[in-house]
């Protein structure tokens, strides 16, 4: 049920712009598990399936068990929980990405906690990380929603998928960059609510996209990992760490058409409360993900107490 849980958060991650899934897996202990055991999907294994007398050992040996109770998680919280995250980001922005800054935050110990040698040499790799989230962050997002051709859904796909296995990185994000979030969002809602076969063909395309994206972005990880796991993971630190430049609660949206409601986190400015007032809610909720991120770290750190 724990694995349920943190499939959970990862999916309620991957429906935010500017928080990765990535980000919460990392965060909980999952992260190389997850890498790993995705770059064990390969037709030679699955294949071991369907073999005779196979099956018990072909499931154990793709982590099923993992991998099925995570992804049943995320599956839940993406369909029970878009259209509760669409309304929050549109209606009470502020507090929503103040708590999942503060989620964030003390997170950082973790992945911190893995670097062996923490030298400059390997720190300064931080660095880039940070730049590359504020470039995507800076370059903003294209446009308003509109139609798209299949092609274009299944690279969406594969691009946001990509971008949400690196921390930091959402996918999310890359979506609103690319300006088809609020298209992807309302099929989403549409197809759970009531099916329709526009919104089918649009959700099969672009899974089939996610599913080419993470399997290709996992391998480049698993090997990242396996000859410079410090630098990676102080990299992957400067992707959370630049992530929060997204998540700041207070925003400028007076660039929007009155009357019309949209999700422009990635498109609004930055700038500072204009009272005390109106940072008293943000404060609230940014301490609530704080007290949150100290929980689910406590409860990795019993739930794995050896991992490395």
């Amino acid at each position: 049920m724990i694995n349920v849980f943190k499939g959970f958060l990862i999916g309620i991650a991957n429906l935010i712009p500017g928080v990765s899934g990535g980000t919460f897996a990392l965060i909980l202990g999952i992260y190389e598990r997850l890498v790993r055991d995705i770059n064990r999907i390969t037709f030679k294994n699955l294949s071991a399936l369907c073999a005779k007398g196979r099956l018990k050992e072909a499931f154990n040996d793709l982590d099923g068990v993992f991998i099925i109770s995570l992804g049943a998680g995320a599956f839940l919280s993406i369909v029970s929980l878009a259209p509760v995250i669409d309304w929050c980001l549109k209606n009470q922005p502020s507090v929503t990405l103040a708590f999942f800054g503060g989620l964030i935050i003390p997170s950082l110990a973790l992945p911190i906690g893995r670097v062996r040698d923490r030298g400059f040499k390997n720190a300064i790799f931080a660095l880039p990380g940070i730049a590359l989230v504020l470039f995507v962050y800076l370059w903003g997002p294209a446009g308003s929603p509109g139609d798209f051709s299949l092609i274009t859904v299944f690279v969406c796909g594969a691009l946001a998928t990509s971008a949400m296995i690196l921390p930091g990185i959402s996918g999310s994000f890359i979506l609103l960059v690319i300006g088809i979030y609020g298209t992807a969002i309302g099929h989403i809602k549409t197809f759970f609510s009531g099916f329709t076969f526009p919104s089918f063909v649009f959700l099969s395309v672009f899974a089939l996209g996610c599913v080419v994206g993470i399997v290709a972005a996992a391998s480049l990880i698993k090997y990242l990992f396996e000859k410079y796991k410090d630098r990676t993971l102080f990299f992957l630190v400067g992707l959370i760490l630049g992530s929060l430049t997204v998540l700041w609660p207070f925003k400028d949206y007076s660039f929007e058409e009155p009357g019309k409601v949209k999700t422009s986190i990635a498109a609004a400015k930055n700038t500072l409360p204009s009272s005390a007032k109106e940072a008293a809610y943000p404060a609230l909720f940014f301490m609530l993900g704080i007290s949150g991120a100290i929980m689910l770290n406590r409860i990795e750190k019993k739930s794995n107490p050896h991992e490395d």
